[in-house]
């Protein structure tokens, strides 16, 4: 089951999304009646869908937005404006907002847009699954074999390698080696590949 969270101040629109949400079929439904309360819980919220109002007392909408963004939850918005509201809608995508619909609105096209959320969310995972194998792989090497995997990745040959990290030639073959076999590369193009699918910049 899928999970959306409504945070609204105003109890009729959240009492009509919860509804119009439920008929779906394929969702778990949470509401908040504040930015606040809906904060208190962030921790212990698993992946979903987010419908927030951007004007409500204590934590705004684009508060919120802010508080999320300094997290690990994996919660794609969409932020409830009033119309003619364009440059909130802009700052609460520069803030995180995966997308916007201003009030009054059809509840079709709020459909589609939390079905387009869901399309994100998964996108999103396709995509994190190998570069989290291949953090999980890097993790394996020793700070040494980090060292040599770095150079590898800048090109350097193993005599460069050596040279740049004082070592001998053949101690850098065996650390190559042992790269190698712990990113489970069959050559060099596939141990760069890990490397660079893991983030390189961030291994060193």
């Amino acid at each position: 089951m899928k999970t959306v969270y409504i945070v609204d101040d105003n109890e009729v629109i959240r009492s009509l999304l919860h509804n119009a949400l439920s008929r779906r079929g394929d969702c778990h439904l949470y509401s908040f009646d504040s930015g606040n309360a809906f904060v208190a819980a962030l921790d212990g919220l698993e992946e979903g869908v987010l419908l927030l109002d951007i004007h409500m007392p204590g934590l705004s909408g684009l508060d919120v937005l802010s508080r999320l963004a300094a997290t690990d939850r994996r919660i794609r918005t969409i932020v409830m404006t009033a119309k003619a509201e364009i440059a909130l809608a802009v700052e609460a995508m520069k803030r995180g907002a995966g997308d916007f619909i201003e009030k009054p609105f059809a509840i079709e096209d709020l459909m589609g847009l939390v079905d387009r959320a869901f399309e994100a969310l998964q996108d999103a995972r396709d995509q994190a699954a190998p570069r989290e194998t291949a953090r999980m792989q890097i993790e394996r090497l020793s700070a040494r074999e980090r060292e040599v995997l770095v150079g590898l990745v800048g090109g350097l040959s193993n005599k460069e390698i050596a040279l740049d990290l004082d070592l001998s030639p053949r101690t850098v073959e065996i650390h190559r080696a042992n790269v190698m076999s712990k990113l489970e590369a069959d050559s060099l193009a596939a141990a760069i590949r890990v490397a660079l699918t893991a983030e390189s910049a961030h291994f060193a």
